[in-house]
């Protein structure tokens, strides 16, 4: 059996420095330059653990913002893939859907990830 995907230890592995501070409208975000990754304060242990490993993904692309709406959409549902590709195993996501079907949020909780995350790795099993 593998070891699970432990984004805190990846991004100290990567030399990004992960903070903590108050976000207005989202979970989190990188900062290229400064190698680092801002996460917002009071997210539950699912909604942090499926940022950061977003955000990892975002560092290990070099991705930055580039106002160009399609270029960024296009780097965020990258992100989403890799982070659903690393926190979800394919296996165990097919023996909840077995049991729980399409209870999405029950889906969700067993994993121990976001809405978001689970939606990107569904998306990833249909392809």
């Amino acid at each position: 059996m593998s070891t699970p995907y432990d984004p805190y230890s990846h991004a100290q592995d990567l030399g990004l420095v992960v903070i903590y501070a108050p976000l207005c409208d989202r979970w989190g975000e990188y900062h290229h330059g400064k190698r680092t990754v801002v996460l917002h304060r009071g997210l539950t242990a699912a909604q942090e653990r499926c940022t950061l490993a977003h955000e990892v993904a975002h560092a290990e692309y070099g991705d930055v913002v580039t106002g160009r709406q399609w270029w960024d959409a296009r780097s965020e549902a990258r992100a989403d893939r890799v982070a659903a590709g690393r926190l979800v195993d394919p296996g165990d996501l097919k023996g909840l859907v077995a049991v729980y079907g399409e209870d999405f949020d029950r889906l969700a909780l067993e994993l121990g990830v976001t809405r978001w995350l689970l939606d990107a790795a569904l998306r990833g099993q249909r392809q």
